[in-house]
């Protein structure tokens, strides 16, 4: 289901390394709910919207997840709106 993480995303090592150095499991803290499709709801409200995969936008500025890497957080979008007057 759109806005929801597969089990296997949830249960990446990267989350459980994380349980290991921080004592939360990062996995574990999504919420089940499907998540609103927020660039429709902005376009709805009269925003320009436009989107980025996380690693090619923070690639941009030196950082990011490294796209040679299986993270999961490399599948991440950044969701971008501009009111339109």
């Amino acid at each position: 289901m759109p806005g929801q993480e597969a089990d296997q995303v949830r249960e990446h090592a990267l989350f459980e390394t994380s349980a290991d150095k921080t004592g939360a499991h990062l996995g574990r803290l999504f919420d089940t709910d499907p998540r609103p499709d927020s660039p429709r709801a902005l376009r709805a409200a009269g925003w320009t919207v436009t989107s980025s995969p996380v690693a090619e936008f923070t690639a941009r500025y030196g950082r990011g997840p490294d796209p040679g890497v299986d993270d999961p957080i490399r599948r991440t979008r950044f969701v971008f709106g501009e009111k339109v007057c």
